[in-house]
């Protein structure tokens, strides 16, 4: 195996139960154990079985579809904390798999143009979302980077590859992260 690309989630809104407020005390406990159990536990578990996959041909890549949150706050605890435990296990992974020559990514797209963000008025004009072809062409510029070690560890966002890599959306243009 050389590449492992993590891209679950479970905090979207049709995966969370109903019932509860905007604030952490005010949620469910489910609201938590679906964004952590179908984010950073699922990317652990595909990852332990994947990493086998790799270190015997010395070489590989996992990428973790998460977001940048750094210093900035999502709005909602439970996402905030899941996306910093992605981008805590990057780092973590790289460390762990650098002797084995594999390497892990963290790779954080920005508004992704889907059909209820178009639906709310949001589009490739306002530069300010972005196709998942434009996420694809990230990890493909990822994968055949024969450098891709120096960048393992990092969370990425998927506009600074495409100004490092030189590729755009499909539609041409190079979408910013906020």
């Amino acid at each position: 195996m050389d590449l492992l690309v993590n891209s679950v989630f479970g905090g979207s809104e049709s995966s969370l139960p109903r019932a509860g407020g905007r604030r952490f005390w005010e949620r469910p406990e489910e609201h938590w154990d679906a964004m952590m159990g179908a984010g950073a536990h699922a990317y652990v578990l595909t990852a332990r079985n994947a990493v086998p996959l790799m270190i015997p041909q010395h070489k590989g890549l996992i990428i973790n579809i998460t977001a940048q949150l750094n210093d900035t706050i999502s709005g909602n605890l439970y996402y905030d904390l899941t996306m910093n435990a992605v981008n805590r296990m990057t780092l973590v992974m790289a460390k762990e798999l650098k002797e084995y020559n594999v390497s892990a990514v963290a790779l954080c797209p920005g508004w992704m143009r889907t059909e209820r963000v178009v639906d709310a008025g949001f589009g490739p004009e306002d530069g300010a979302t972005e196709t998942t072809a434009y996420v694809g062409r990230a990890v493909v510029a990822l994968a055949t980077d024969a450098h891709v070690a120096s960048l393992s560890g990092r969370a990425i966002e998927v506009a600074e590859l495409a100004r490092t890599y030189g590729f755009t959306d499909v539609d041409g243009t190079r979408p910013f992260t906020h």
